[in-house]
């Protein structure tokens, strides 16, 4: 077997390796929102609201990660989802940081963002469609209207209280939700911010560094291509990154609120772990093998 050929025998053994972990981290965090409690509308109106959060962003994580999954084995384009790997950190600096809140703040931020948000993809979606396809849809204007006039109420809420969380002002005087970075410092993942949020980015916004990583230079010119073993490591990036957030996020949760029993029955045991412990099982690192890039 030449150099080549082991090469791919070894990046098809690893690319099994991860998805057959990721399932396993899939279901072991479905088996967790099993034994956690179902909140109800009640408890997210005049309740804590986190649970809720919670529980949508780890049942999302985990879809996500089947998703990437499934994608990495039968196409090798996982790295073209790098945008689920920004999302789940998000959620996860965000819940966070919300859970450091009071709980009737806590409240009154969640669902100022809710209400402003309504209002103002209402406002976006009248823009492009007009009128009269809104009405057809189920938008009447005096909704749309209502949904807009509530919108600019929240902002309005969430500037007030934007001075109590210290949160700073653009501009025009009005209030900055604070940015990724700065949250992700108060939480204690500025680390994992560099890691993930910085090389995530790079999948959802236009790069030209990204661009020119799917060129290869020979003597006959500059080739394309849309695979190749950088392709790989991206590819093994996003599962990897995938599971370490989710993970976290259940083991935080877990770690901080009583009731949220952590369920063992489901987990990934042919790997031996309770849960993904990121860090600890390095995938295979393939700028080793630069050289062979065609």
């Amino acid at each position: 077997m030449g150099e080549l050929e082991e090469l791919r025998s070894l990046m098809e053994q690893e690319e099994e390796r991860l998805c057959r972990l990721a399932v396993g981290v899939a279901r072991w965090a479905d088996g967790v929102l099993s034994h956690w409690p179902q909140p109800d509308v009640q408890e997210f109106l005049v309740g804590d609201p986190w649970l809720f959060l919670l529980r949508a962003s780890v049942s999302r994580q985990a879809e996500s990660l089947r998703i990437s999954s499934a994608v990495f084995s039968q196409t090798g384009q996982a790295h073209l989802l790098g945008a689920f790997v920004r999302k789940s950190f998000e959620e996860l600096v965000w819940l966070k940081y919300l859970r450091t809140l009071p709980v009737d703040q806590r409240r009154k931020v969640v669902h100022a963002f809710a209400a402003f948000e309504l209002g103002f993809l209402a406002r976006g979606q009248l823009q492009s469609l007009g009128g009269k396809q809104m009405k057809k849809i189920g938008f009447e204007a005096k909704f749309i209207d209502a949904l807009a006039a509530r919108g600019k109420e929240s902002r309005e809420e969430l500037a007030e209280e934007a001075v109590n969380l210290g949160w700073a002002e653009d501009g025009d005087g009005k209030f900055t939700p604070p940015s990724v970075a700065t949250l992700a410092r108060s939480v204690g993942l500025s680390s994992e911010y560099q890691d993930v949020y910085d090389s995530s980015s790079r999948s959802v916004h236009f790069s030209i560094s990204e661009s020119l990583r799917r060129g290869s230079v020979s003597d006959n010119g500059v080739t394309i291509f849309d695979q190749s073993l950088s392709t790989f490591e991206q590819n093994c990036f996003v599962i990897d990154r995938q599971m370490a957030m989710i993970s976290k996020l259940v083991m935080y949760a877990h770690e901080e609120v009583r009731g949220l029993e952590l369920n063992v029955r489901e987990r990934p045991r042919r790997d031996g772990q309770l849960f993904y412990n990121p860090g600890k099982v390095p995938y295979l690192n393939v700028w080793d093998f630069r050289k062979l890039e065609p």
